[in-house]
């Protein structure tokens, strides 16, 4: 009894081996796979495929994040040739004046990675653009970049805040955003029992957008034993156990046939396209009056700017291969909706930006949100064209 008992664990060890090797040779292969579809679409991409510009993949695959209250994630510490983000987690705005005095001008600048300049060296972020347009006759503005990837208005509010509390004072506050309120809402709405894409991500990383140093491609996770995290977890679980998890997942298939395992495009409810606007929409204006009674309290000026996207510019042929993409399609129409919502409030201290390229023929964006350092620019002079009569 007892030989044949060890006999059935053996075959039980063997079938578990087999297992555990046909699971991490898929990882590999999915993996490679992705790598090499990455560096295709980075070929075909008109900025990518300027070998100049591939510095930058770099440089963001270098970004990393750690925990920070109320935000969720903030940017860690980061120096390299294009980007330099200091211990206080503020990326360098360049062009600022040498020596801060009380006649300098304080200006604070929330918004996302489009802010941020994921695709820009310190010189040429929007922030950094706007203090050479400001400090081009005197040195009395201090432009600070507070963007962070991923933020949306209501964590931009919460790191505002965070700056008040340590008596960090602006005189002016300009907010950046659209992008990131409208796909925040979006990944957390879905038909029930349907994929989301990101699923694990937000789950796992309190709504952090950015990964938290995680494998850069989330939807294929090495599930077998050979990976470091888990065997240093006791093999992570049950679920690590191929003879275990496998027939579970065959179960559990069965009974949900429904249930879609495609990540390519974002499900929604039947109704979420027409109600998600006006979810976004109330959820920004609620931000913004929190924004206007802490302007009234500390005695500063504040600057909403709506920000445009691909959907709002007259597309280059360079930038085709952006826009014929299902998910950027429901992102545009759910961005479109919002602003035309946004536009009826007529919202004090609200500024539209999405048309500022709607005459540029050429391409500047290099996904459906971010930006060249030549759309930058274009930006930073039409928020310099805002600010400058009420500095006068």
């Amino acid at each position: 009894m007892k030989k044949k008992i060890f006999i059935l664990f053996t075959y039980i060890i063997y079938v578990e081996i087999i297992l555990q090797l046909i699971s991490f040779t898929r990882y590999v292969y999915l993996k490679r796979q992705f790598n090499t579809r990455i560096l295709e679409n980075n070929k075909q991409n008109w900025f990518f495929g300027n070998s100049a510009n591939s510095r930058y993949i770099t440089d963001h695959n270098n970004l990393s994040a750690e925990f920070f209250p109320y935000t969720g994630y903030i940017l860690s510490p980061l120096t390299t040739e294009n980007i330099h983000i200091s211990q206080n987690h503020i990326r360098t705005t360049s062009h600022n004046p040498l020596n801060y005095n009380g006649n300098t001008t304080n200006i604070y600048m929330f918004g996302g990675s489009t802010l941020f300049g994921v695709y820009a060296n310190d010189s040429h972020t929007i922030p950094s653009l706007l203090a050479s347009i400001l400090n081009n006759e005197s040195d009395s503005y201090m432009v600070s970049n507070y963007g962070q990837i991923g933020y949306n208005s209501g964590q931009e509010l919460h790191y505002l805040i965070s700056e008040l509390q340590k008596g960090n004072i602006p005189d002016i506050v300009l907010f950046y955003d659209g992008a990131n309120d409208v796909v925040s809402k979006m990944y957390y709405t879905y038909e029930p029992n349907d994929y989301i894409i990101f699923e694990d991500q937000i789950t796992s990383n309190l709504g952090n957008i950015l990964r938290f140093g995680r494998d850069i491609n989330l939807t294929i996770p090495n599930n077998s034993i050979f990976d470091i995290q888990k065997i240093s977890t006791l093999f992570g679980g049950l679920k690590n156990i191929k003879i275990v998890d496998y027939p579970y997942k065959l179960v559990s298939e069965l009974q949900n046939q429904n249930i879609s395992n495609t990540p390519a495009i974002l499900h929604y409810a039947n109704n979420s396209l027409e109600s998600l606007p006006q979810d976004i929409v109330h959820t920004y204006a609620v931000n913004m009056q929190v924004i206007q009674k802490l302007a009234e309290a500390y005695k500063f000026q504040y600057f909403l700017f709506w920000q445009p996207t691909v959907a709002t510019k007259k597309i280059s042929p360079e930038e085709h291969t952006i826009v014929n993409n299902d998910n950027v399609k429901s992102q545009s129409d759910i961005y479109i909706k919002t602003t035309s919502l946004i536009r009826k409030m007529n919202m004090n201290h609200w500024h539209d930006l999405t048309n500022a390229f709607s005459e540029v023929s050429k391409p500047l964006y290099i996904d459906s949100v971010h930006i060249s350092p030549e759309g930058n620019k274009i930006i930073a002079q039409q928020v310099a064209d805002i600010l400058i009569p009420y500095m006068k």
